[in-house]
């Protein structure tokens, strides 16, 4: 610890001050998850060595089923300075400002029914077919709105719950 404060100082001194971190104001991410350092903040300024271990640390963990969250600098600055106090001289002026992280979920994404060539009529019994990379999962329901191929709909599953669907050509 004592010779990584040197090294520190030394490259202080023939360097002039360090430039400072600069965190972002937006982060638009798709889904929740580690909110690491080299995401939310500019890191150029940091000795290589320092850049690697710094943009890997996280900071927090947002939920999966957050929209949005709102971190001051000074928050973000004050994580980084405590897993990892080498990041002191850089962090002096990160403390203005805040960070919104976005996280978009389109939870009915891949909400899908076959709909024919001419598409369904409001009342027509519908499978709701949600895909994901490693199932899929089916769901009877109407169609409380007409749908043609290509566009979206309303369907009401047995258990009452509405969604969103695109219709799509059967193949």
């Amino acid at each position: 610890m004592i010779a990584a404060s040197l090294l520190l100082l030394s490259a202080q001194v023939s360097s002039g001050p360090p430039a400072g971190i600069a965190f972002r104001n937006r982060l638009d991410r798709a889904e929740g998850g580690a909110l690491v350092l080299g995401d939310v903040a500019t890191l150029d300024g940091l000795p290589p060595d320092l850049q690697r271990k710094a943009a890997g640390l996280q900071l927090a963990v947002l939920p999966e089923r957050m929209s949005a969250k709102t971190f001051s600098h000074a928050e973000l600055a004050s994580r980084a300075r405590a897993l990892l106090p080498a990041l002191g001289p850089w962090l002096t002026g990160a403390n203005a400002g805040a960070l919104v992280v976005s996280v978009g979920h389109d939870r009915q994404a891949g909400m899908t029914a076959d709909c024919g060539e001419a598409g369904i009529d409001a009342g027509s019994t519908v499978v709701v077919r949600f895909d994901m990379p490693a199932f899929a999962i089916e769901r009877a329901g109407t169609a409380l709105q007409p749908g043609t191929p290509g566009s979206r709909f309303f369907a009401r599953t047995a258990d009452g719950t509405v969604l969103t669907v695109q219709c799509k050509e059967r193949t």
